[in-house]
């Protein structure tokens, strides 16, 4: 599950109503890619998470999460970067974000 918000009261919000654009997608390997086509130029934040049960949330266990994460911008996986640090100019050509997700055992 993926969504990519371009405003901070939306990012703040985090949930996939409140994104600019939302996806979710099958993983087939240790990494996923995606784009999307013709973004309006501005500054966008992505958060997601790897929803292993299905069931369209994050899932967690007091408060340490039991799926993968991660947001952009994010430097530790404690990290809850605000939406100025987590953003990205975009618009006008390619750009590619690596994310990395973190798991907890």
């Amino acid at each position: 599950m993926l969504a990519v918000y371009n405003t901070r009261k939306a990012y703040d919000a985090g949930d996939d109503a409140a994104a600019f654009a939302a996806l979710s997608m099958q993983l087939s390997g240790k990494s996923v890619s995606f784009s999307f086509e013709q973004l309006p130029a501005g500054r966008y934040a992505v958060m997601m998470f790897h929803d292993k049960n299905g069931n369209g949330m994050l899932d967690f266990k007091g408060e340490l999460p039991l799926e993968g994460y991660g947001i952009s911008g994010a430097s530790h996986a404690y990290d809850e970067p605000s939406f100025k640090k987590a953003s990205v100019k975009m618009g006008g050509g390619t750009k590619t974000l690596n994310i990395k997700m973190h798991y907890y055992k």
